[in-house]
């Protein structure tokens, strides 16, 4: 009998330990998330401007970043505009390509398979000489 009363109580002794345990850890993990969520959101440092000072320092810093954007811009255009038509052609190709290879997309199947190969335009160049004389 004696042992039967042990045995029940230590058996109830860990199922108590266990279960204190698991609340213990489940309030910890839940202290921690409160916490977490009660910070204060962060406040944009030229959001509200202090005064007629900063709000004028920020109107000008903004007309430098707009002046600064347009001017890279025209910069790019003036880059254009300056280049032979056939390489014109080739940047926008390979532009086009980049930004393919940018999205993990693969070359589509016909570009390969209808490609010309090195030896068909020596070939072709070798007749186009000949017809020629």
């Amino acid at each position: 009998m004696k042992q039967t009363i042990r045995f029940a109580s230590s058996f109830l002794f860990k199922n108590c330990l266990r279960i204190a345990l698991a609340f213990l850890l489940c309030g910890a993990s839940s202290i921690h998330f409160a916490q977490a969520q009660e910070e204060a959101p962060k406040v944009q440092d030229n959001a509200t401007p202090k005064n007629a000072k900063q709000k004028k320092a920020d109107q000008k810093k903004e007309a430098r970043k707009a002046e600064g954007e347009s001017l890279i811009q025209k910069g790019l255009e003036r880059h254009m505009e300056i280049q032979t038509k056939p390489v014109r052609k080739r940047m926008k190709q390979s532009k086009a390509e980049s930004e393919r290879i940018n999205k993990n997309k693969r070359k589509p199947f016909y570009k390969s398979w209808f490609r010309k190969s090195q030896k068909s335009r020596k070939w072709y160049q070798f007749w186009k000489k000949r017809g020629k004389k």
